[in-house]
């Protein structure tokens, strides 16, 4: 049984107290045990007296209702006139209460819960020293970080196989490329398609004195287009320029 002390101004008077949830702007009914928005008429449902003790001592004691649900609450504390409650009363005093479900949380719950953030605290002290768990994984981060420099600066892994990837894409875009009076021209996929097709159909004639292929449409005189074949070698491939 939780109680909570209350020092009163004068003694022999009739105090008692309502719970009220300010969360929900609901008051407890110690008649039907739970909690409610107020209905002015029963307001006496949500009056809990508080007993003077000892008598002539000034000191109320009022008695936390075991079946108060968790929550934070205040308890308004006021002084009884008439002979009964009423809600004109004069509210004396309010205070809070912290309540856990059987019991009110105080300095020794609160001190619990610090020393339980100070041990997680002093956990993540000893992680972020140097060499321990969180200061480890941060190395290995910077670590892989400074490969990636290394590998991307020129000269570097990724560096050189963008590199190729660079001199392959001007490689075949100079494959494309059709130069003639009119200047030069890049080729489209459509056109590339045709001449594949050619080349497959047996519709292409090589020139071994001039290096030239001669690519004919599909009548075999219409020509496609005129490839030469130059002698630079590019890695293990043969570069070849639109003519």
């Amino acid at each position: 049984m939780a109680t909570r002390q209350y020092r009163h101004t004068a003694t022999g008077d009739t105090l008692y107290a309502l719970i009220r949830k300010p969360s929900t702007n609901q008051y407890w009914d110690a008649i039907n045990l739970a909690l409610e928005s107020i209905v002015v008429v029963d307001y006496n449902n949500y009056a809990i007296a508080l007993t003077e003790s000892p008598a002539g001592s000034y000191n109320y004691i009022f008695t936390v209702p075991a079946t108060l649900p968790a929550g934070k609450y205040y308890l308004d504390i006021y002084k009884q006139v008439d002979t009964e409650p009423l809600i004109d009363d004069v509210v004396q005093s309010t205070e809070i209460i912290d309540w856990d479900g059987t019991a009110e949380l105080g300095l020794n719950d609160i001190d619990s819960i610090i020393d339980a953030i100070l041990t997680d605290t002093n956990m993540l002290q000893t992680d972020w020293v140097n060499g321990g768990r969180l200061d480890l994984l941060l190395d290995q981060v910077l670590a892989d970080t400074d490969e990636l420099e290394l590998d991307w600066k020129d000269g570097g892994r990724l560096d050189l196989l963008l590199d190729q990837v660079l001199a392959d894409t001007d490689e075949l875009q100079a494959m494309f490329e059709d130069v003639d009076s009119t200047g030069t021209e890049t080729i489209s996929a459509g056109d590339a398609m045709n001449i594949m097709l050619a080349i497959i159909g047996g519709n292409a004639v090589y020139d071994s004195t001039t290096k030239v292929w001669t690519i004919y449409g599909r009548d075999g005189t219409t020509v496609l287009w005129r490839v030469t074949i130059s002698n630079t070698v590019h890695g293990n491939r043969t570069v070849s320029t639109m003519v």
